[in-house]
Formats: structure tokens, C-alpha cells, sequence
């Protein structure tokens, strides 16, 4: 009996602890620099209040699942600047920020600004670094954040849903609010 007790005090304790570390991908205070210097960072905590879906797309130049899917985020950007409910912003970072490779600030910025302006995307983009990356637990490239704004969360938003691949709009726009994905 003691044995079973044990193990199940265990195991809420471990449950409760998930629970806490899943909303740390989102703090409040991250705020991710513009890759336009002369614009405003973002920070999650600048969003309205009618803002209840946030969507964040992570990419790296020289991803070839994060070219593909480039025409559906222009349409999912078309469609939040339509939608007041709804806002999308794009995150770039470079490759090497995933192997734990080191790379500089400028050297991101470059990339990404190139491939920006190469594949003429209309979004905003922010930049990510090697920080970002590893406090966001992001494993590669593309990743799709899905984010709905919960006033019960610490943080005032709960994720949603992660995608690791190439997304299509209407996976996005299907994400059901009610519940999490660790559900």
C-alpha cells in the first residue's frame, strides 16, 4: 500500500511539473528583434486585446520544407490582416542555430534579410538567435507555433499546437481552441 502511494504522489508530482514547463515556450518578456532595424521588436505582451490567435512561423534560409510552404504563410498573412482575431509573424534564424553551431547576430540578419527580400515576402519577420532557439526548444526548421489566448494560463496564452513541417493554411485555421495540445 505504502509502495502504491508512493508511486502515485510520483506521478502527480511529475504530471504537475510537465504541466508548469509546457507554457515556458512563450514568456512574456522574449522579445525577438525586427529584421527592418528601424521598425519596433516583437514581444507578445505588445499584442491587442482582440488578438485571440497568434500564430509564429520559425524558419531558416536553405530550408527547402520552409520555401515550400512560403505561398501558404503569404496567404495566412493576407488572411490575419483581414482578420483582427488573428495575427502572424514569421521568425528567421539560421540552420547552423539548431547544431548548436555558433553564429553572430549580423550573420543572421544578413541570411535572413537576403532570403527576405529574394523571395520578396510581404510578412513581417523577426530574428531569432541562438538563444531563441534553444529557450523556444525548437528542433528544426520550418516550426509553426500555434498560440490562443487563455486569461486561466500564466502567460496569458496557451499553445495550441506545433507543427514540424511544411504547414498548409488550413491546418492552421483548424487548430481547435478549446484545447491544448498536450491534451
Amino acid at each position: 500500500m505504502k509502495n502504491r502511494s508512493l508511486i502515485i504522489a510520483t506521478l502527480l508530482i511529475a504530471i504537475a511539473g510537465f504541466h508548469c514547463k509546457r507554457e515556458q515556450y512563450w514568456q512574456p518578456d522574449r522579445k525577438f528583434a525586427n529584421l527592418q532595424q528601424t521598425q519596433p521588436g516583437f514581444q507578445i505582451t505588445d499584442l491587442p486585446e482582440q488578438v485571440e490567435t497568434l500564430v509564429i512561423n520559425l524558419f531558416a534560409p536553405n530550408c527547402p520544407p520552409c520555401i515550400e510552404e512560403l505561398p501558404e504563410l503569404q496567404k495566412l498573412y493576407e488572411k490575419s490582416q483581414a482578420d483582427e482575431k488573428l495575427k502572424f509573424i514569421a521568425i528567421g534564424s539560421h540552420l547552423d542555430t539548431v547544431a548548436d553551431l555558433e553564429i553572430s547576430r549580423s550573420d543572421i540578419i544578413k541570411t535572413v534579410g537576403e532570403f527576405v527580400q529574394n523571395e520578396k515576402i510581404q510578412y513581417p519577420v523577426y530574428i531569432a538567435d541562438q538563444t531563441d532557439i534553444r529557450a523556444l526548444r525548437v528542433t528544426g526548421f520550418p516550426e509553426t507555433f500555434v498560440l490562443h489566448r487563455d486569461k486561466k494560463s500564466k502567460f496569458g496564452w496557451r499553445l495550441q499546437r506545433k507543427f514540424i513541417s511544411a504547414i498548409k493554411l488550413e491546418q492552421v485555421l483548424e487548430t481547435p481552441r478549446n484545447r491544448s495540445i498536450y491534451e
